[in-house]
């Protein structure tokens, strides 16, 4: 899975890698990210064309909150076999 990639605005612009997952919200087929970075909020969108599905990746990243963005692409998906993804 690959580091999300947000826009930020300010007169320094941050890196979202170097920030910590802090949570997550589902819109529809979207993820937005909420991470800190330098000690502020900042919002990440994640979208993508499954699979995998986004209640896969939301699961995955639920359970990394806390956890530094740039180490979110070694996380392992489960795997499915057989069914529909959602």
């Amino acid at each position: 899975m690959a580091a999300p990639v947000g826009e930020f605005s300010g007169p320094s612009e941050p890196v979202a890698e170097e920030g910590v997952l802090e949570g997550i919200e589902r819109l529809g087929n979207r993820l937005l990210l909420q991470i800190r970075i330098n000690g502020r909020r900042r919002t990440a969108t994640l979208e993508w064309d499954p699979p995998p599905s986004v209640g896969t990746v939301e699961a995955v990243l639920l359970a990394s909150i806390g956890a530094e963005v740039r180490h979110l692409a070694d996380r392992e998906l489960p795997t499915r076999t057989g069914g529909a993804h959602r």
